[in-house]
């Protein structure tokens, strides 16, 4: 080994005792004393050096052991070169070597097969802990995933009863349905069959002195049909609709008759059928007395009506609320559930744009699922 120091010479031991026995010498002056101490504080901060400097070897060293081959080594400090003042003859104040070349360091040093049997035996105990901790993390797990199943078995039998349910619903709803529709179209067809017996007509002037209205009724139809007696003529109500007097130039309210014989009202509406009927220079309109539901399907449905003038195919209105033609000495009847397309492609004709969407089905709501449900039972 190297000195930690290049450049300086071991001197005698004899040269060093001297030295040594000069320091404690009496000083002759004043700056005799004053470099003694300076020069002791020298030499005790260079012995405190020398032995930081041993200390960082025998790190180094120690750091180096797994790199060594086992065999014991002895690091010795050649010659730690420290100088310290002269102070002998004259307090000349020169710097002398001190001998550090008996000092000498053990480093203790551990065997490769020792430290490779260290480190198995620490793997060990690692592997042995991180094993006991994966095992109570996949108990933990495993605990936590029978709880979730627990949980989602018992969720699905819920989940299936309230399905159950929901489709139990669904289909009682849709079966109300289908029986509410029946009796709209039986309750229009009893309104329509009470007013079997009523005209309504539009156009006559009011008046505040027009007298009552069978008066006019009479003066207005009896001309047209003198072939019906007089007893059939007979009227059990006659009024304008509801509101107040309107002015002149104000379209006037309708009037509703209810003629006691339906055959004296279907003679009426035959005959003023196709022609004009003129009170007080005004010419007059004769209509069925229907139901509000049966004049909307009416308005829906007069594309039809007029494809079928068109075509020059006589029809008539039916109740229940069906349409009726006649065409090839045959009968066919368009109802609301039916397919106009069949319908009117028995007669040769096209259908009428915009046609099809006044004939669409409801659309049946969803049922939910039994999957899971049905999977499950497979499985078992």
């Amino acid at each position: 080994m190297k000195s930690l120091r290049k450049g300086s010479k071991p001197k005698s031991r004899s040269s060093t005792l001297h030295s040594m026995h000069s320091m404690f010498q009496p000083a002759k002056s004043a700056d005799v004393n004053e470099d003694a101490a300076k020069s002791t504080k020298r030499a005790a901060s260079g012995a405190a050096n020398s032995t930081d400097m041993v200390n960082n070897c025998q790190d180094t060293t120690n750091s180096l052991e797994g790199r060594t081959n086992g065999d014991s080594h002895e690091i010795q400090s050649d010659h730690l070169d420290q100088t310290h003042p002269d102070l002998g003859e004259g307090g000349s104040g020169k710097m002398l070597p001190i001998d550090t070349a008996n000092i000498s360091i053990p480093i203790m040093r551990t065997s490769g097969l020792d430290g490779i049997q260290c480190i198995l035996a620490q793997m060990k105990e690692d592997r042995i802990f991180l094993a006991g901790e994966i095992e109570r993390n996949a108990k933990e797990i495993r605990l936590e995933i029978q709880a979730i199943g627990n949980r989602t078995a018992a969720l699905e039998v819920r989940v299936e009863a309230v399905a159950k349910a929901h489709n139990d619903l669904l289909f009682q709803s849709s079966e109300w349905g289908t029986r509410l529709d029946a009796l709209e179209v039986a309750f229009e067809d009893l309104i329509n069959r009470s007013r079997r017996n009523n005209i309504k007509i539009r156009g006559i002037p009011e008046t505040r002195d027009e007298g009552p209205v069978q008066n006019l009724v009479l003066e207005i139809f009896r001309p047209l049909l003198p072939d019906i007696p007089e007893p059939r003529w007979e009227i059990d109500r006659a009024h304008r609709l509801s509101g107040g007097l309107r002015r002149n130039d104000e379209r006037p309210r309708d009037i509703i008759v209810r003629f006691h014989y339906h055959s004296t009202k279907d003679a009426v509406v035959r005959k003023c059928r196709g022609m004009e009927v003129i009170y007080r220079e005004k010419v007059l309109q004769i209509f069925q007395d229907l139901s509000p539901s049966t004049l909307l399907k009416r308005r829906q449905w007069k594309p039809i009506a007029d494809h079928l003038r068109l075509n020059h195919i006589p029809f008539a209105w039916g109740h229940p609320f069906k349409l009726l033609a006649f065409h090839n000495e045959q009968t066919r009847a368009l109802l609301p559930t039916g397919d106009p397309s069949r319908f009117f492609q028995t007669m040769g004709l096209d259908t009428p744009e915009g046609v099809i969407s006044l004939f669409q089905q409801k659309t049946p709501l969803p049922t939910l699922p039994r999957e899971w449900f049905d999977a499950r039972e497979n499985q078992t």
